[in-house]
């Protein structure tokens, strides 16, 4: 291509050294045609991201002419080729640091690329959007830069997007929306600005979307989100979002499992409709502008663990009918409206240590066994942290979602496994 031909001219750029080595293979004469695209673009690869100093090369070095490429050190359970086509690159934690090279669009076949957890910087290619065979994309972890190419909207089988943790601008591309097949969608704790496009509304198989920790990210929760009646994790704390929401789309979310939307402008009432979200087991709003009474129909959330409630503008009492939920172990109220007496049904829960409840002591009887916390006495008022608390495997360093596993199933074969660049945070 073009970029590789202007790169050439340059006798110490990674292409040019690509092809030094190729040049220098004496088997190069046997290889067919597709093996020697690919063994270029690997070795560009190589160089570009200072394969020298890579981790864990163990027995199978790249690069090695002794050695098919099929054969060079990945992190992939699976052999990495089918067919002598390289189908699953993976080299997570390996030291790999700078660009990535726009050739890496001449790996046509992959169908796994994932990169976790090392020092990659600058922009995702545009030539990404050639690999339109990719299952999985995860590039979290790193330091990537500038805005995503909209070139990702041709991925149309795509079912896992995870750039987590970077440094990423701009906006999120609309074309996002074209890829049907896509179920994770993980672009939490970069730089995004702008507002949520409609376009991901027609992501009808999503079951985790993770945006949050983009403060300059917001606007409304698009009245399109109500199509993700799939949506099983959802995390959109600490951006900029405003207005309220819908009973339309807390209906939607009735087979959630956890949801996060703190430290948002989001305000209105909380309507009755929370109440169908029995599958839930972790709500956080904390620090929103959500006002009128704590809905009674929370109580019938029976799966519920963990309830964020604090910094907003909440008034009434707190309803009795949360002393229903015989999971609950986490409920922080305070910094609202609200007022009354703590009901003696929570106060049980409390004092048979089963319920850690938080409340302003100075404005809201905390009966004197009832063994409440009082923020209102603190030193320092406590907020949940920015991500929710999620399972984990020993496998995996941070939380998120399960991953592909590599075995090119079809793109409506179920999701198991867990993220591999996900531990435990306990964050709330």
């Amino acid at each position: 291509p073009d970029y590789t031909q202007e790169a050439l001219i340059d006798p110490e750029s990674p292409q040019s050294r690509a092809m030094d080595w190729m040049r220098k293979d004496p088997q190069v004469s046997e290889w067919p045609a597709f093996k020697v695209g690919q063994r270029f673009a690997l070795a560009t690869f190589y160089f570009a991201l200072n394969g020298d100093d890579w981790f864990d090369q163990d027995d199978s070095p790249w690069l090695s002419y002794e050695l098919d490429e099929c054969d060079w050190y990945t992190d992939s359970t699976f052999y990495p080729c089918t067919d002598g086509r390289f189908d699953d690159l993976e080299l997570n934690n390996m030291g790999l640091r700078s660009e990535l090279p726009l050739e890496i669009g001449l790996l046509t076949d992959l169908g796994f690329f994932g990169l976790t957890s090392n020092s990659i910087t600058g922009a995702v290619p545009t030539t990404i959007g050639n690999l339109v065979g990719l299952f999985e994309i995860s590039l979290d972890y790193n330091f990537l830069t500038d805005e995503l190419p909209t070139e990702l909207g041709l991925l149309v089988n795509l079912v896992i997007l995870d750039f987590d943790y970077n440094d990423i601008t701009g906006t999120i591309p609309t074309q996002l929306g074209n890829l049907q097949e896509l179920q994770h969608l993980l672009l939490r704790e970069n730089a995004l600005t702008g507002v949520l496009p409609e376009s991901l509304g027609n992501l009808t198989k999503m079951q985790f979307l993770y945006l949050g920790i983009n403060d300059q990210l917001g606007g409304e929760i698009p009245s399109s989100f109500v199509q993700h009646q799939d949506i099983n994790d959802l995390q959109l704390n600490n951006m900029d979002l405003t207005g309220n929401i819908s009973a339309q789309q807390w209906q939607a979310w009735s087979g959630i499992d956890s949801l996060n939307l703190g430290a948002n402008r989001l305000s209105g009432k909380i309507t009755t409709d929370i109440g169908l979200l029995r599958d839930m087991t972790f709500i956080d709003l904390y620090q929103n502008e959500f006002t009128g009474l704590i809905p009674t129909q929370m109580g019938e959330l029976e799966n519920l663990v963990t309830l964020y409630l604090e910094s907003n503008i909440f008034e009434g009492n707190i309803p009795t009918e949360l002393a229903q939920i015989t999971g609950l172990e986490l409920l922080h109220v305070h910094d609202n409206n609200l007022e009354g007496t703590v009901p003696e049904e929570i106060c049980e829960r409390v004092r048979n240590h089963d319920l850690e409840l938080k409340v302003d002591c100075s404005v809201l009887h905390c009966p004197l066994d009832c063994e409440c916390l009082c923020a209102d006495e603190d030193d320092e008022p406590t907020a949940p942290s920015p991500t929710a608390p999620y399972p984990t495997t020993p496998s995996s360093p941070t939380v998120g979602p399960p991953v592909f596993s590599p075995s090119f199933p079809s793109a409506d074969s179920p999701v198991d496994g867990d993220d591999p660049d996900d531990d435990d945070d306990d964050d709330d």
